[in-house]
């Protein structure tokens, strides 16, 4: 599998960082896409999605970062089954 790292740098045009967060976070919440486990840096990002104003707000900033940019995996080929047989129209037969 091979992983692509785009360099991402958002702009003035795109908002504020708090904007930005709130416009990507908010509606997957809201529609129960996004999912906790408990333990690790959960709690510290909970922490920061809660309060107003945290002081730190650096992996709610990241979290909002990788969620934006995410897409769903393309099926892959591998799986599909294809029709390999090649014909030619002039004999009329397989090749």
């Amino acid at each position: 599998m091979s992983l692509v790292v785009e360099d991402y740098r958002p702009t003035r045009m795109m908002g504020t960082k708090e904007e930005r967060i709130h416009a990507t976070l908010k509606p997957r919440y809201e529609n129960l896409t996004i999912y906790h486990y408990s333990g690790g840096l959960c709690e510290d990002l909970e922490q920061e999605l809660i309060m107003y104003n945290p002081p730190n707000d650096d992996i709610k900033d990241a979290f909002e970062s990788v969620v934006g940019i995410l897409r769903p995996p393309q099926a892959r080929s591998l799986y599909r089954r294809e029709n390999n047989v090649i014909t030619h129209a002039r004999f009329g037969g397989v090749l």
